[in-house]
């Protein structure tokens, strides 16, 4: 896309955010490389863009094709650990403003006041909970970056939201508290000391203590959980996956394993996106629902990162990146 064309979709409301991106130098495509593909501005985490991948970092966000060709760099801070993806979208945090960014490089500002606390994003849904005068904190939700409605919490500050692509949640309040909404109207409550993260999974929520895998249904009835050894929680394709040295377990939504890669080296780290994957010392291994192995590749150095989307998986370094297809 001629840069031209990438500034005119990417002039928005005039916050920090927009006018960081349309003053970033938009790089016209390069030469696909056959190798590790240098980001400008590093990436401190990556997320899927469409059919392409956003490198994020504290001082940029750069756009890879899906064979790997930088298409655009923008140079801006961003507050990394507040961002989230959603899919086709990419919201971002810079500076207190909140914007969701589309793989053509359009961009909607999120409206609303106060400091974020945590975003969300699934399919054409977002979320941002922010600081607010007389509560402890306030929930806006959105629709293709228009407000749909804002839920006001006074029962604690809101420390993760989980969202379905049909806009339903579950948000984690201070102590382990669980909220389940339906649009607008609260549809249970359920306390879960230990709670230090939720996610949206298919049909219902997986909400994670320290050492177990609690499952709830979209109406925040408790369905069961998974109290196996595990090191890691992974999310990929609206599944929960216990992830340990050795294996990879998909779990059911009553808590029950339901299929298991095994390994006979220790995986180093396990990937994101919308497989599961594993590195190893040799390799970087993408598997299926039933565990079996779906692709591997190798590269010169082990990956920091990995991300699994549209039949393609990123290996992902500080400061480059290297795609690999089915």
């Amino acid at each position: 896309m001629p840069a031209t064309a990438m500034r005119r979709k990417i002039i928005a409301p005039a916050l920090c955010l927009a006018c960081a991106l349309v003053a970033a130098a938009l790089l016209l495509p390069a030469p696909a490389a056959s190798g590790p593909v240098p980001v400008e501005h590093g990436s401190a985490a990556a997320f899927p863009l469409g059919g392409k991948l956003a490198c994020v970092s504290y001082s940029g966000i750069d756009v890879l094709s899906e064979s790997g060709e930088l298409l655009y760099s923008a140079e801006l801070p961003v507050d990394v650990p507040l961002c989230a993806s959603g899919g086709e979208t990419l919201l971002a945090v810079s500076e207190g403003a909140a914007c969701l960014i589309s793989s053509d490089g359009e961009l909607r500002e999120l409206r609303g006041e106060g400091g974020i606390l945590c975003t969300a994003a699934a399919g054409r849904y977002s979320a941002v909970a922010r600081e607010a005068e007389l509560y402890s904190c306030a929930v806006t939700f959105y629709s293709d970056g228009e407000p749909l409605f804002r839920r006001y919490i006074t029962s604690g500050e809101c420390r993760a939201v989980a969202l379905t692509v049909d806009g339903q949640a579950c948000l984690l309040l201070d102590g382990g508290e669980l909220l389940f909404l339906e649009a607008d109207a609260e549809a249970a409550r359920a306390s879960l000391p230990g709670c230090r993260a939720v996610y949206a999974i298919d049909g219902g929520f997986c909400a994670e203590t320290d050492g177990a895998a609690v499952f709830f249904s979209r109406s925040g009835e408790k369905l069961g959980e998974y109290g196996g050894h595990y090191s890691e929680l992974r999310i990929c394709g609206g599944e929960a996956y216990a992830c340990s040295a050795y294996s990879i377990v998909r779990l059911t939504r009553s808590g029950e394993a339901a299929s298991e890669a095994r390994f006979d080296i220790p995986a180093l780290r396990f990937g994101r996106g919308e497989l599961p994957s594993a590195v190893f010392a040799g390799k970087t291994a993408v598997f299926g629902r039933d565990g079996g192995e779906i692709f591997s590749f190798e590269t010169e150095y082990i990956p920091e990162n990995v991300v699994t989307y549209k039949d393609s998986a990123a290996a992902v370094w500080q400061d480059a990146v290297e795609i690999h297809r089915k």
